[in-house]
């Protein structure tokens, strides 16, 4: 410290460290409540993470790949290691002597034994083939639920933008009511309005505040939808990435519904995982009727022992060179009567496979439905899309010459009320609509399968 500076010196010095310490760390503070951006990706991203439905369908997968190494290993012979000791007590009688002696003996026996499955009436190869078709079963339906963690995640996120931009739109609209009152209060003061005017237009003005507030009420809702969704605490604050959405709808190669459903069933996941369930049951089958079969097996064992009692030997000796012994078998079992096991479980493989074609079948018929309606969705919404358009500039130029109109004297309040609230109507119309056709688009996409090449999905 520098010997020269004065007490007050080195107060105004601390301070002044205190204050830079406490601005720090405001500046910290509000960092840390500054709204979180996310984007699309983002939320793509931690839905693909988070989502319960999903892991519950990784653990599906994981689970059909332990039963699948568990029917290789079928294939494989056993190897058991065996040990036994025991400790004997007797009592020998000398006649010569005529003495009783106690006696006491240990033993001990070692022994590894193998087997191996050599036929069981085809059962592991169907338990094999049956363990791969479910694997792949599973893995097609975990791709399935991806999708639709991905879709109803871009559907939530779509929401979110949409009712922005409704918010924005009422806002405008509440800005716009307030200078139109500016303006009539204007006139009022100079005699061009009257009284009655001027509380028309402040009822309207409380009206738009209210359609704020529930525009407000709807982005809150629709943000805390999201957030659920992709798995993330209700009270976090955060924004949404803008997507310009007018390029992000792509072309459609062909509108023609016999195309998009060729493409949805060859596509859709679902469905192949539906078929793989079919065959792994009917590998199921299969491996029931193994038990008609006789199953043929081999064995070996090899094993040796030690007895105390044995005096001419030591340990070694019996364990290596005396007691060692080895013994090769083969077993055959021909099931004569087995309480009609086999037959029951056959006849159950049969009824889930007749219940398996059957979700074949209601499947394919929901295919059918959904690629059907996002198809006609998509056609609709184009041509609201265009409807909308020009129903907005229409509803615009009127509210322009209202306007004038109005200012001139040669229009009534009530018909500005009016050309407003119709703008007002038709421009969140056009909103609606451009979101649902980008919406419509994706969905389009989703239902045929080919989510993974969705343009306006950044996968």
């Amino acid at each position: 410290m520098n010997p020269n500076l004065d007490r007050s010196s080195l107060y105004f010095l601390i301070f002044l460290i205190c204050a830079v310490a406490l601005l720090a760390m405001a500046v910290q503070i509000a960092q840390a409540q500054e709204s979180r951006f996310i984007s699309l990706k983002d939320a793509i991203d931690i839905a693909l993470v988070n989502n319960i439905e999903l892991k519950r369908s990784s653990y599906q997968v994981a689970s059909s790949k332990i039963s699948l190494g568990q029917s290789k290993a079928a294939f494989f012979p056993n190897l058991s290691a065996s040990a036994s000791a025991s400790q004997g007590y007797s009592r020998d009688y000398d006649p010569m002597t005529d003495v009783t002696q106690n006696r006491e003996s240990h033993s001990l026996n070692l022994g590894l034994s193998t087997r191996l499955t050599i036929f069981d009436g085809f059962g592991n190869i169907a338990s094999l083939q049956n363990a791969r078709r479910q694997l792949l079963a599973n893995e097609e339906s975990l791709l399935r639920v991806k999708d639709s963690v991905i879709f109803e995640t871009f559907s939530r996120y779509l929401q979110v933008l949409m009712d922005e931009e409704l918010l924005a739109s009422e806002r405008e609209n509440l800005t716009a009511q307030r200078q139109q009152l500016e303006r009539i209060e204007e006139f009022y003061k100079v005699g061009n309005r009257s009284l009655a005017d001027l509380l028309q237009q402040q009822a309207g003005i409380s009206q738009a505040e209210l359609r704020v507030l529930q525009a407000e009420e709807y982005l809150n809702i629709s943000k805390l939808q999201l957030l659920k969704m992709i798995g993330l605490s209700p009270s976090m604050d955060y924004e949404v990435e803008v997507m310009p959405i007018e390029d992000l709808v792509s072309e459609l190669a062909s509108g023609d519904v016999d195309v998009q459903l060729g493409m949805a069933l060859e596509n859709r996941t679902d469905i192949r995982s539906q078929a793989f369930s079919i065959e792994a049951v009917e590998k199921q089958i299969k491996a029931a009727r193994s038990g008609y079969w006789p199953t043929l097996s081999l064995s070996a064992e090899v094993g040796s022992g030690y007895n105390s009692s044995f005096e001419y030997a030591d340990f070694s000796d019996q364990i290596l060179d005396i007691n060692p012994d080895a013994r090769v078998g083969l077993s055959l079992s021909i099931p004569i009567f087995d309480r009609s096991v086999t037959k029951s479980a056959i006849e159950r493989a049969r009824v889930q496979l007749d219940n398996e074609r059957l979700s074949l079948e209601d499947l394919t018929q929901t295919v059918t439905f959904e690629v059907q309606q996002s198809l006609f969705d998509y056609q609709t919404s184009q041509k609201q899309l265009e409807a909308a358009e020009t129903q907005r500039e229409f509803a615009r130029q009127a509210l322009e010459v209202t306007e004038e109109r109005y200012d001139v004297g040669s229009a009534i309040l009530a018909e500005l009320t009016l050309a407003r609230a119709q703008y007002v109507a038709a421009n969140n119309d056009w909103i609606q609509s451009s979101y649902s056709l980008l919406l419509s688009r994706v969905a389009l996409d989703y239902y045929a399968g080919r989510l993974d090449a969705c343009p306006a999905l950044p996968l």
